[in-house]
């Protein structure tokens, strides 16, 4: 079991943690979080956070049914790093997964990456996605094109260069942000890029090549994301500074240089065709300025809100309108007349006030109309206008290669005006070009009808001149239920050729400066190229040196060859030598061999007689260890003999003792041995001792007890009375101060021993058996 798997069996919560940012766009979000509910793998948690965005409570609610969804939001929008940080520091998950709300997973995603870390010990890992294009058909965003983009395996130097790993591949273990931090929120893009450095340089990234989810370009979308080119670029510069110490091999640093130089063509591109887009825009509305005097208007998909600004300058009423509730807000904060208002709708059915006729209808950028319903939508358009009303329309003319016919987005000029003229009894279209120089032309689809008007410096109006065949830019459309006659030479528009020369000379100011940069990294990568030349230089020495001492380690070497040549000779002379002695050595050495084995029964010899010295030795010392220890007995022996000859002696020069003697011989005398009396006597005193010690009822039952079974007490023999006697008067006289020694019992014992004579004997008995027996031990020593 590795690292990964061992840890994660101890984790408590769900095994992943999927972190969806999200705002303002709630109809992609719906199917992001069904791509995920929809794993194969379904321990996990989905942690949504509305980063200041429009309520996604409702959709998450109807989601939720298992309780897997968590809504995290922001008051104010803080940029998808700073929401990706707080579903992070949220999250419940062992290991981590990433989706952007317009994106899906597959459902074999978290099974695959989970399955990869929980089988190595790789903390991060990555699959491979679809890069889907979407277009706008019949009313929705339909894939179009699907590939492979990103497939490459993990490589720590080209991480330096640029991002190959999408957001939406990446898994790896949620403590890993412990060790490398969180996303760094100062980047407004490239924060997922910066993160990933971050991980590549302690750990080796796991690469599964399995599609396994995709990531969505809405083209329709492609113009904001044109303008976030350009920080790309400054956050593309500012990672490659920031981690330019990593950088070791030449080819890196040519590839980094490479890439800024791609994206900062990709940049110029892009902001000419801003540029231009944006002049397309300032003519619409000067041209329609003119059509909107004393009219109430409605301009459709407003933008940032100029435009309905400028048209409010003539028209009586403005309502400016457009999907997104961002701009708008944005628009009605920036542009405040009396008469205009702002509000949001979508694109394809604004939302206003249906009791008011517009008498003028502007809509510019108006292509996605006909990728959905065109004539649905003009109908509409229709039903809001008065009687007189004219509707004005600005649409791109994006010539196809593949067709003969002129179109722009797939219409072809002729459908177009057909269903114009469908809906309108009178259209007009003109043609607009705006770079190198601003023009408006009629255009009828016919270039011999091409009447063209081009703007000159310092005066307010058009001026006709000769065109040629030329191909419009983009077209504005009038049309009217009224017969039309504006002509837009009378029509003042913006001249943008001074304003796109403006453009030219900053962009080649910010080339110059990208150039001072180019040449201060050159100055240093010079100075670095002296140094590296300076360091080679040096090293060149150092080998000329270590050149020379190989040549003297050489001359050496030779010198050694030589020397262990002549030892070789020499060593061939004692080989010699040796040979002739080696006769005279085996004799020596049988004679030695001889004596070697004379010398072997020696020391066989001496190691008999020095293992029975041993043992004499050995016996010896413990003969004077028992001979002491019976030494030591016996003085033990002799002091408890004289300890208990002293004693027999304190007893028999007792007082008690001479008591008990003379009152036996005047027993003895009043009963005399044998007699009638002494046997009554006797039991009088064996029935006393009963009663003393157990009372009248035990005396009873012994006499009964002896009554019945005829037990007769031996009497004493007279000899045995006259040896007592004997010994008593063997006794010497009492000495003073006997009794300090031998006090005198109470009265109770003094007549137990008085009645019981045969203790004394057996005393006596006692004290003459340890005598022998201490005799008979030393005698055995």
């Amino acid at each position: 079991m590795n690292k990964n798997q061992q840890q994660s069996k101890n984790h408590s919560g769900p095994l992943v943690s999927v972190i969806i940012p999200t705002c303002n766009r709630k109809e992609y979000l719906q199917d992001a979080i069904k791509s995920v509910l929809a794993q194969r793998f379904q321990n996990f948690e989905i942690v949504v956070i509305n980063d200041g965005g429009e309520d996604v409570v409702e959709i998450v609610d109807a989601l939720n049914a298992s309780g897997k969804i968590r809504l995290l939001t922001h008051e104010q929008r803080k940029d998808v790093g700073a929401a990706r940080n707080t579903g992070l520091k949220s999250a419940k998950g062992f290991y981590i997964a990433y989706l952007d709300d317009d994106d899906i997973f597959y459902p074999d995603h978290l099974e695959t990456l989970i399955h990869a870390l929980e089988n190595s010990d790789a903390p991060i890992a990555y699959t491979d996605a679809n890069r889907v294009e979407m277009n706008w058909i019949a009313g929705k965003y339909i894939p179009t094109q699907k590939q492979v983009l990103y497939s490459q395996d993990f490589d720590r130097e080209k991480m330096l260069v640029g991002n190959y790993i999408p957001t939406l591949n990446i898994a790896h273990r949620k403590d890993l942000l412990e060790e490398i931090g969180y996303f760094d929120e100062d980047l407004e893009v490239h924060e997922d890029w910066d993160l990933w450095i971050r991980a590549s340089i302690q750990h080796d990234f796991l690469h599964i090549k399995k599609v396994t989810a995709e990531f969505r370009v809405r083209m329709g979308q492609q113009n904001s994301k044109s303008k976030n080119k350009i920080i790309f670029l400054h956050t593309l510069k500012r990672i490659h500074e920031r981690y330019a110490h990593l950088v070791k091999s030449p080819e890196i640093i040519t590839a980094k240089n490479q890439a800024q130089t791609a994206l900062a063509l990709e940049v110029n591109d892009d902001e000419k065709f801003v540029i231009i887009k944006d002049y397309q825009r300032r003519h619409f509305y000067h041209f329609s300025r003119d059509l909107a005097a004393n009219k109430k208007v409605l301009d459709i998909n407003c933008s940032d809100g100029t435009g309905s600004y400028l048209l409010s300058s003539a028209a009586t009423f403005v309502v400016g309108s457009g999907p997104d509730s961002l701009q708008i807000n944005q628009a009605g904060s920036r542009y405040i007349a009396k008469n205009l208002r702002f509000t949001q709708n979508f694109i394809t059915s604004p939302k206003v006030q249906e009791e008011i006729l517009f008498q003028l209808i502007t809509y510019h950028d108006a292509q996605k109309i006909f990728q959905s319903d065109a004539s649905d939508f003009f109908d509409r358009m229709k039903g809001m206008l008065s009687q007189d009303g004219v509707f004005i329309l600005s649409v791109s003319n994006r010539k196809e290669t593949n067709q003969s016919s002129e179109t722009f987005n797939g219409i072809y000029f002729n459908d177009l005006r057909s269903l114009m003229k469908k809906h309108f009894q009178h259209v007009q279209f003109w043609g607009q070009n705006i770079y190198p120089a601003s023009k408006l032309f009629a255009y009828s689809g016919q270039s011999s009808e091409i009447k063209e008007y081009s703007i000159s410096r310092n005066i307010n109006g058009m001026a006709e001149s000769n065109p040629g065949v030329i191909q419009p830019e983009s077209f504005i459309a009038v049309a009217s239920d009224e017969p039309l006659t504006f002509d837009p030479g009378n029509s003042f528009l913006v001249d943008t050729a001074a304003s796109i020369f403006q453009f030219e000379e900053t962009r080649i100011d910010r080339l110059e400066s990208v150039k001072n940069e180019k040449q201060a990294h050159i100055i240093t990568l010079e100075a670095e190229i002296e140094s590296s030349k300076h360091h080679l230089k040096n090293i060149e020495t150092l080998l000329c040196d270590q050149q020379k001492h190989a040549s003297n380690l050489e001359t050496e070497l030779a010198d050694q060859q030589q020397h262990t040549k002549n030892l070789e000779n020499e060593l061939d002379s004692y080989r010699d030598a040796i040979k002739s002695s080696t006769a005279n050595l085996s004799e020596k050495q049988a004679e030695i061999n001889s004596m070697v084995s004379k010398i072997h029964q020696l020391n066989d010899l001496i190691t008999v007689k020095k293992n029975k010295i041993d043992e004499l030795a050995a016996i010896n010392e413990a003969n004077n260890h028992h001979i002491n220890k019976i030494e030591t007995l016996a003085v033990e022996k002799n002091i408890a003999i004289g300890n208990l000859e002293a004693e027999l002696v304190m007893i028999r020069h007792s007082l008690a003792w001479r008591l008990v003697e003379g009152f036996r011989r005047r027993v003895n005398q009043i009963f005399p041995e044998s007699s009638r009396s002494r046997k009554i006597y006797l039991k009088c005193i064996a029935a006393t001792k009963i009663y003393l010690n157990k009372g009248f009822f035990a005396v009873l039952k012994k006499a009964m007890s002896k009554y019945r079974m005829g037990i007769n007490r031996q009497d004493l023999t007279h000899t045995h009375l006259n040896q007592q006697t004997d010994d008593t008067q063997s006794f010497p006289p009492r000495r003073e101060n006997a009794d300090k020694f031998c006090p005198i019992p109470s009265k109770r014992i003094v007549a137990k021993d008085l009645v019981n004579d045969s203790d004394l004997q057996a005393v006596k008995e006692k004290i003459q058996f340890i005598k022998q027996e201490l005799l008979d031990e030393f005698h055995q020593m």
